[in-house]
C-alpha cells in the first residue's frame, strides 16, 4: 500500500468521525446499530469498494472499549467487547458483502481507535466468509488496539494488512496482558516522534520513543491524517 491510498484511508477514517460529503460522489451509505451505536460506512468508488468503521464517539463505544474479557469469535478468541460489537451488524455487513463480492473492484476496510478493530474483525469474517472476495480485499487501520488472545501467530496472508502507529498512542498497545496484534506478519508504518516515519520499524526503537506525556494526544485521528497529509 503507497502512501496516498494510506493518505486516502486516514481521511475516510477522520471523517467517519461525521458524515461523508464529497464534491463528485453520492454521500457514503451509512449502517449503525443503535443499540451498542457500532457505525460503519460503504463507499464505492471508480475503482474499489471501501468499509468505514467509525472509532469511539459515544459513552457506549468506551464501555465495549473496557469489556476486555476473551471469547471466542470466528475461531479465535477475541477481545469480547470488540466481538458483541461485530455480532451486532455482522448481518448488515453480510449483505453488503455478497453484494461487493459479485463486483469486480478490490475492498478495503479501514478504521480508527475501536473502528480499527472493528475493521480487523470485519476482514476476519471476510476470510472466513467470502474468501473469494478476501483475495482481493486489504486492511488498512489507524491506532488499532490489540483485538487477539496471545499468542500471536500468522493469521492473515503476508502484504495484507497494514497498521499506522502514531509514535506514543498508548492504544495501539491496550489491552496491555492477554491481547496481541492480529498478525504477526501485518506490516506497520510508524510515525515516529522525532519526525521520522518508517516502514516496519525495529521494536526496540518503537519501545524507546514512547513517550507517555504524549500517550494520549498522539491517538487522535487528527494527528494521524496531519502526519500523513504532510509526507503524501
Amino acid at each position: 500500500m503507497n502512501i496516498l491510498e494510506l493518505t486516502q484511508c486516514a481521511s475516510f477514517s477522520s471523517r467517519a468521525y461525521g458524515d461523508f460529503q464529497e464534491v463528485g460522489y453520492a454521500p457514503a451509505r451509512k449502517y449503525e446499530n443503535r443499540l451498542t451505536s457500532t457505525t460503519f460506512f460503504w463507499l464505492e468508488r471508480d475503482d474499489k469498494h471501501y468499509i468505514v468503521f467509525r472509532g469511539s464517539q459515544q459513552p457506549r463505544d468506551f464501555l465495549v472499549d473496557a469489556l476486555a474479557v476473551p471469547v471466542r469469535c470466528l475461531g479465535n478468541w477475541v477481545h469480547g467487547g470488540f466481538a458483541l460489537s461485530h455480532f451486532s451488524i455482522r448481518k448488515k455487513l453480510k449483505k453488503i458483502l455478497t453484494v461487493i463480492e459479485r463486483t469486480d473492484k478490490p475492498l478495503i476496510f479501514t478504521g480508527h481507535s475501536l473502528g480499527a478493530a472493528q475493521s480487523e474483525l470485519a476482514f476476519l469474517y471476510c476470510q472466513k466468509k467470502f474468501p473469494k472476495l478476501f483475495e482481493r480485499s486489504s486492511l488498512c487501520v489507524y491506532g488499532k488496539p490489540r483485538c487477539f488472545l496471545k499468542p500471536s501467530r500468522e493469521r492473515f496472508p503476508e502484504g495484507k494488512v497494514m497498521s499506522c502507529v502514531s509514535g506514543s498512542d498508548v492504544v495501539t498497545r491496550l489491552p496491555r496482558f492477554l491481547f496481541t496484534v492480529g498478525s504477526n506478519n501485518q506490516e506497520m508504518f510508524y510515525l515516529a516522534n522525532d519526525g521520522s516515519n518508517l516502514l516496519n520499524a525495529d521494536p526496540e526503537f518503537v519501545k524507546k520513543d514512547f513517550d507517555l506525556s504524549d500517550a494520549v494526544s498522539d491517538h487522535s485521528m487528527t494527528v494521524y491524517l496531519q502526519r500523513l497529509k504532510e509526507i503524501s
